[in-house]
């Protein structure tokens, strides 16, 4: 369209000068707004210093976790429409209990938030709705399978087209999970077997003889072919120990968000066995190769299979979501649960005389969230009893207590799965210095069997 056309080519608009001073300028101006907390640029550096970057798995934790909270508030919000369905301005005992949920909903959205620390009046600190229940009351959960299962039945959105876009990740989910797993065994299965497996053709003792170490290669295109399979294997060496250790940074940042642990843990064991089949696979993968293009190719391939989960991927460019995307939503979402009550019914006005007057939503002096009574209410994460206010949410232990219902607490800050990459971590680092040398030493031999002379 014309319109974003305009705005993507800001080079062409008037007045905007290019010239190195001009630059100058422009730069100079910009690392003046960077101290302000309005820069556009502020929030998307802050969410992506704490949160942990974006790949389908810990997307769908975020939704599932999501989805947990919502159906819990809308059990308890049809509880208390069922108990106060004779109110004024209820439908009343003629219509269901979803109706009656429903207009509790739209009653909460239009009622008035006394001392909201994040209001926009700086005057009066009255605001309208309470966005933190109003994020997951927005949207219905409704259970998906049968009741009689050990496990919980899977949460799927109540709205034909959130369910349709949520099952569709799943699906994908589960389909890239399987080639994650299945298609770097069955490479090393096929490689392993080959005749091309210079570990296992009989021969390993006869290639540490001295002319066999002297003697690289017969052909230019053997030594080029050699060539490109070392560097690649440092390449590839580096990319993914950098995968690793961003990984194991994620973990301290996840464990400082709520997601959920059915997705979280996929995340870590199949992304951990990614990694490391991707660097047993590649010298097996590279022995069978007979020129330098061969060489990108199967180095490219295996990338591309442990890239898949990314949401910047191929695979995922439907979801039009990114790293940043994900970090906001991941934030937004822990933020909200701060100030969301685990009771619906310590907001509820007991001497409620109408629908109009049924919330009762106000703060102290200090920000924190009041109960009908007055006291501090118990939001579904909330500071350990005798932990400082002030604590960090990215210190050691931010002393935090996570409610996912009425019933369910979880332990909250807990870095989990670090065994699995510290493992896959020393494993690298010995194969990183290990392999090349090794793969050029026991690459096509010169002399003796498999030489061709």
């Amino acid at each position: 369209m014309l319109s974003s056309a305009i705005a993507e080519d800001v080079s062409s608009r008037e007045g905007v000068d290019l010239s190195l001073q001009g630059l100058y300028k422009q730069t100079m101006d910009e690392n003046r707004k960077m101290t302000t907390k309005n820069h556009s640029l502020f929030h998307i550096r802050l969410w992506g210093s704490i949160a942990p970057s974006g790949n389908i798995y810990r997307l769908n934790a975020l939704i599932a976790e999501r989805l947990k909270h919502t159906d819990d508030l809308w059990v308890q919000l049809r509880e208390i429409a069922y108990a106060k369905r004779d109110l004024p301005g209820m439908p009343g005992k003629g219509a269901s209990i979803e109706d009656n949920a429903d207009e509790l909903f739209k009653a909460l959205k239009e009622t008035k938030v006394r001392n909201c620390p994040a209001s926009d009046s700086e005057q009066s600190g009255t605001e309208t709705g309470f966005k933190p229940l109003e994020e997951f009351l927005g949207t219905k959960a409704e259970k998906f399978g049968p009741q009689w299962l050990v496990w919980d039945p899977l949460l799927m959105h109540a709205d034909d087209d959130e369910r349709a876009t949520y099952k569709k990740n799943l699906f994908v989910s589960f389909v890239i999970m399987a080639v994650q797993f299945i298609a770097p065994l069955l490479i090393f299965v096929n490689q392993w077997n080959s005749e091309t497996n210079y570990l296992m053709d009989g021969h390993l003792r006869q290639k540490f003889e001295l002319r066999e170490l002297l003697c690289m290669a017969d052909t230019v295109q053997e030594a080029l072919t050699m060539v490109m399979g070392v560097l690649f294997l440092i390449l590839v060496f580096i990319i993914v120990r950098s995968y690793v250790d961003s990984e194991m940074e994620n973990l301290q940042k996840q464990s400082k968000f709520c997601l959920s642990r059915w997705w979280t843990f996929p995340n870590a064991s199949i992304n951990a066995w990614c990694c490391a089949m991707t660097c047993v696979i590649l010298p097996l993968l590279f022995w069978s190769e007979l020129r330098p293009t061969d060489i990108v190719l199967d180095a490219l391939g295996l990338l591309f299979i442990f890239t898949l989960d990314d949401l910047a991927g191929d695979a995922l460019g439907y979801l039009d979501t990114d790293d940043t995307d994900f970090q906001r939503m991941a934030v937004w979402h822990t933020a909200l649960l701060y100030q969301c009550p685990v009771h619906l019914t310590h907001l509820v006005n007991p001497q409620a005389t109408s629908l109009q007057d049924i919330w009762k939503i106000h703060y102290d002096s200090a920000g924190h969230l009041l109960n009908v009574e007055d006291k501090v209410c118990i939001t579904r994460l909330s500071n350990d009893p005798g932990a400082s206010e002030s604590t960090q949410l990215v210190a050691d232990n931010p002393r935090l207590v996570y409610y996912k219902s009425r019933t369910e607490q979880r332990e909250f800050g807990q870095v989990a799965y670090l065994g699995i990459w510290t493992s896959v971590k020393v494993l690298l680092q010995i194969m990183q210095i290990m392999v090349p040398p090794a793969w050029l030493i026991l690459s096509q031999p010169c002399y003796g069997p498999g030489s061709g002379n």
